[in-house]
């Protein structure tokens, strides 16, 4: 899992993790299989996230908002691997 930051999200998802790290390269570990989650809060905006829904994607991954939805209008987004999404929408407690 990647951790754009130490929020109550980050803490939630880390303490479900086997191992977290830092990186630059969100999306693309994502879709590279070095992780299976990214969290990025306060991080982005509608342009740096069109692109990256799209490589997510079409590599087979999942994009969400902390509302639950799928809005790119946001500085606060999961991307994940489609097997993990209901878990990690359990864990962070958003609607699927």
């Amino acid at each position: 899992m990647v951790l754009a930051n130490d929020s109550r999200n980050a803490t939630l998802l880390a303490a479900q993790s086997t191992w977290t790290e830092k990186t630059t390269h969100y999306v693309l570990d994502l879709v590279e299989g070095r992780v299976d989650v990214v969290l990025l809060e306060d991080y982005g905006d509608s342009w740096d996230h069109a692109a990256w829904v799209v490589i997510a994607e079409e590599a087979g991954g999942v994009f969400f908002d902390l509302d639950g939805g799928r809005s790119i209008e946001t500085r606060h987004a999961v991307y994940t691997t489609s097997h993990l999404e209901a878990a990690v929408r359990a864990v962070l407690d958003l609607p699927r």
